[in-house]
């Protein structure tokens, strides 16, 4: 049923076939790349999410391991405070400290009494010594107010302080110097004293606030700690009891003045042990994560490398693939309608697509043949028509010739300029015939050379000689330049001198009076190269592609002049019999060049 509805027509083309469109397959094309973009991309998520989880790992792993080592700190200054509070001097009062302060001003005081009562002026200095005392007894009230406010850190920085380390260097010195020339009761060992007492009052509480406050971070690090761990809340337990005991160990040891080194060392060793194992623990799992994501990251870097050359590769076989598609087509569709353009009707293009291509290609083929049945239609009726008109054409010119020569009896002269004017119309009338007729041989293969061997340079000056009262009455300035002395060549001289007769009259036409024209020949490459320049209007860019074609009238675009438009064709299909070519240069308002090539040899 589908086969008679094809045959009778009731199904179209594009049901007929079964059609991949243009834009199909170009999306199809472009959703395979796609596509591979798609598994690129989800291979990069998925590695990306891997590493995501190594890094998160990996900072969960350097936390805990800050923590571990902040709690390993914290126990080891817990440890140093122990220390130094055993090492430190018994513990001495502010009030005590301070009594040794004016103890040691009065005693200054007195030394400078007697040394003013000896040598009869007080020495300067002893007055140094007693404004630098002053000064440090200043310090030493502010030390003794801040542990008074429970702020012994501020007052153990002011004590250590590099202020304070000059001024009791200095106060040395100076002592030092007095006794050396006064020979003073007071040494640098009495003024030692001072700072041993003014350093005690402070240490030791210091030491017991700085224990405390390292213990109390520690317990605080340790629950940070745990948060992070599964079994958090017995790690916390764990370590905060143990840090609680060491406590309570530094307590009874103050109490008692006796230090409890086994157990000290017990409790102690039961916290360390711990966290040297978290540290531990956690290095070896963030070294281990470290070498997966060394691996991940280069398994990224090969997917994407390998990710662009296979997109690149994609990429290319998809042009390949529409260019052949599209773009052959298409290229072979541009040829054959240059090869229309010169009136080639037989071609055909060979369909091989389903596609709006072969559509086409198909409306193509049939355009050709319908365009070569009306050509061939065209020929056929201006054959016939060009045939009918010359025996007429010649009745009329031979009728005329008569009445001209008298025989029907005599004319007046304004008949007989009647009958010269007629006679010239009835000549143009006749080469439009020949030429027509001549140019349908030409396209039918039925024109042929007379081939000769033909001096060149005798035949050109032969041709320009015809002419030589248009250039007069025109004032045109004619310049000839033939370097061809001795040239021949196996030429029809009938038919070339109408290619070079035609150029040097449109020369005439169009070049303006008083204006100059050129002609030269000479031999290049093996070919006899003639050209024709004038200095006339030239010719519009826009009509050089078409100068050649059949019935084109450049002339009456520029200037008005009137032709039959078959000159130039007729001058391009003899020079190509030839075995010639042919071409054009203009510009207007400037001139216009008319060459044309033969080969040199037989």
């Amino acid at each position: 049923m589908k086969k008679l509805m094809e045959i009778i027509g009731l199904v179209s083309r594009d049901e007929q076939r079964r059609r991949v469109t243009i834009g199909l397959k170009i999306f199809l094309g472009f959703c395979v790349i796609l596509l591979v973009v798609l598994l690129g991309n989800l291979l990069f998520i998925s590695q990306f999410i891997k590493l995501n989880t190594m890094i998160q790992s990996t900072s969960s792993g350097m936390y805990r391991i800050a923590l571990a080592q902040k709690m390993r700190r914290h126990l080891i200054q817990e440890k140093r405070f122990r220390g130094l509070y055993y090492t430190t001097g018994a513990s001495v009062s502010i009030r005590r400290a301070s009594d040794k302060i004016d103890s040691f001003v009065k005693n200054l005081k007195a030394e400078s009494k007697r040394i003013r009562a000896k040598y009869g002026r007080e020495p300067n200095i002893m007055k140094e010594i007693s404004a630098s005392i002053d000064e440090y007894c200043v310090i030493a009230d502010s030390v003794f107010s801040l542990v008074g406010k429970d702020s012994l850190f501020a007052a153990h920085n002011l004590l250590i302080s590099d202020s304070l380390k000059t001024l009791v260097a200095r106060i040395n010195g100076q002592i030092s110097t007095a006794n050396k020339r006064y020979g003073l009761k007071i040494v640098e060992s009495d003024f030692g004293y001072i700072l041993e007492a003014v350093r005690t009052c402070v240490d030791k509480p210091f030491y017991i606030a700085g224990f405390e406050m390292e213990n109390a971070q520690f317990c605080a690090t340790a629950e940070s700690l745990s948060a992070l761990f599964k079994d958090g809340d017995s790690l916390t337990d764990e370590l905060t009891g143990l840090s609680d005991t060491l406590l309570a160990i530094f307590d009874s040891e103050r109490v008692s003045g006796k230090q409890d080194n086994p157990a000290w060392n017990a409790t102690y060793s039961a916290l360390s042990d711990p966290l040297e194992d978290i540290l531990i623990a956690e290095l070896s799992g963030v070294s281990g994560t470290l070498e997966h994501s060394r691996g991940a990251v280069g398994l990224a870097k090969q997917l994407g490398i390998f990710g662009t050359i296979i997109l690149f590769l994609l990429g290319i076989v998809l042009a390949l693939v529409i260019s052949r598609k599209i773009a052959s087509p298409i290229a072979v569709l541009r040829e054959a309608t240059d090869a229309a353009k010169r009136g080639e009707w037989d071609r055909r293009i060979q369909v091989t697509s389903t596609d709006e291509i072969g559509d086409l290609t198909e409306d193509f083929n049939a355009m050709l043949a319908e365009l070569g049945k009306v050509d061939e239609m065209k020929s056929r009726f201006l054959a016939s028509i060009t045939h009918d008109l010359k025996s007429p054409i010649g009745r009329v010119r031979g009728n005329i010739a008569n009445i001209q020569d008298g025989l029907l009896g005599p004319i007046n002269d304004g008949q007989r300029e009647l009958l010269d004017m007629m006679t010239k119309d009835i000549d143009k009338l006749s080469r439009l015939i020949h030429d027509i007729l001549d140019l349908q041989k030409m396209k039918a293969g039925a024109f042929k050379l007379d081939l000769r061997e033909v001096e060149i340079k005798a035949f050109v000056l032969n041709t320009l000689e015809q002419h030589t009262q248009d250039f007069i009455d025109r004032d045109i300035d004619l310049r000839v330049k033939l370097d061809i002395d001795d040239v021949k060549a196996e030429v029809d001289p009938r038919q070339l001198e109408r290619v070079l007769d035609n150029l040097v009259v449109n020369a005439i036409k169009y070049t303006s009076v008083g204006g100059k024209i050129f002609v030269e020949a000479d031999v290049s490459g093996g070919e006899i190269v003639f050209s024709v320049m004038d200095s006339g209007v030239g010719i519009p860019k826009e009509h050089l592609e078409h100068i050649f074609d059949e019935f084109y009238q450049a002339g009456q675009k520029v200037k008005g002049v009137k032709g039959t438009g078959l000159g130039l064709t007729i001058a391009k299909q003899i020079v190509e019999a030839h075995g010639g070519r042919i071409w054009v240069e203009s510009k207007p308002q400037v001139g216009t060049v008319f060459a044309f090539a033969i080969p040199s040899g037989r």
